[in-house]
């Protein structure tokens, strides 16, 4: 009879080890699941802080320019890194829609660890089209400002600066 209760508490104990093992594993992959949410919302966030900055310097140089009275100098070079900076906002916006539908689709994000990531998601991708936006606007606002200034093909110079229109 002891035999049998002492295998009864050796398998009740095995038993609850093994229970123990599985609750433990689930916390452990639940810790996993958070540091990598928290870490992925950390980095979006930070994406997005940059971004934030990049168009308030958008802003501050579209306004400077409106103050200039003379032609920019290195005008291509200016419009061909914004061009370029538009078309990697475009394409990261691209890459951040599938990441946020995947993000929509994983299993294991449910509840409030989905809600985390897809509104960080969102936020970046609504800054970098904000961005891209503001590139626009900075390049033709580039574009325009040099075009007051530049001769017109007749010999005229434009309005800009009345007092230097000559005929050719």
């Amino acid at each position: 009879m002891y035999h049998q209760n002492e295998g009864s508490m050796t398998g009740l104990l095995y038993s609850s080890f093994d229970v123990g093992m599985d609750m433990i594993g689930e916390n452990v992959a639940t810790l996993d699941l958070i540091d990598a949410v928290d870490g992925t919302v950390e980095n979006l966030e930070a994406r997005g802080r940059a971004l934030f900055k990049a168009n308030a310097l958008a802003s501050d140089i579209t306004s400077f320019i409106r103050g200039v009275t003379c032609h920019l100098e290195n005008e291509e070079s200016m419009v061909e890194q914004l061009l370029n900076a538009e078309a990697l906002l475009k394409a990261s916006i691209e890459i951040l829609a599938r990441k946020r539908q995947h993000a929509l689709d994983d299993p294991e994000l449910r509840g409030h660890f989905e809600e985390a990531v897809v509104d960080a998601y969102d936020q970046l991708i609504t800054i970098s089209e904000e961005t891209c936006v503001n590139c626009q606007a900075l390049r033709w606002e580039i574009l325009e400002h040099n075009a007051d200034f530049d001769e017109v093909e007749d010999g005229f110079t434009t309005v800009c600066t009345p007092s230097s229109v000559v005929p050719h």
